[in-house]
């Protein structure tokens, strides 16, 4: 009889080692699954990482003017000229390029001369650089 409990005691104790066992198993599944999820998340950062690095790229700070559109309207008595200039900037710390246009108007207006000026401004990435 003290045979047969020493062997059920026995018995009950490898089923709950067996059950330790178990319970580790899914533990160490369960950390295994999360370093895999954190794997997956590095890895997704340095994707957006190399995404960014290669739609910005670095330009050299210049500054290049050019002057364009030059058109005249005439009637019986007044001439009116429209000259629009724009000037290029690139930018090394913003990686942007700036166009700043500024148009002017030429219209004799009782004996003087008047000028108007609308100033532009527009900036987007820099992508290409052409050096000449």
């Amino acid at each position: 009889m003290l045979l047969l409990l020493l062997l059920l005691l026995l018995l009950l104790l490898l089923l709950l080692l067996l059950l330790l066992l178990l319970l580790l198993l899914l533990l160490l599944l369960l950390l295994l699954l999360l370093l895999l999820l954190l794997l997956l998340l590095l890895l997704l950062l340095l994707l957006l990482l190399l995404l960014l690095l290669l739609l910005t790229t670095t330009t050299p700070n210049y500054y290049s003017s050019s002057s364009s559109s030059s058109s005249s309207s005439s009637s019986s008595t007044t001439t009116t000229t429209t000259t629009t200039t724009t000037t290029t900037i690139h930018s090394d710390k913003k990686k942007r390029i700036h166009t700043m246009a500024a148009t002017t108007t030429y219209s004799p207006y009782r004996g003087a001369c008047m000028f108007y000026k609308q100033p532009l401004f527009y900036k987007y990435k820099a992508k290409v650089l052409v050096t000449s």
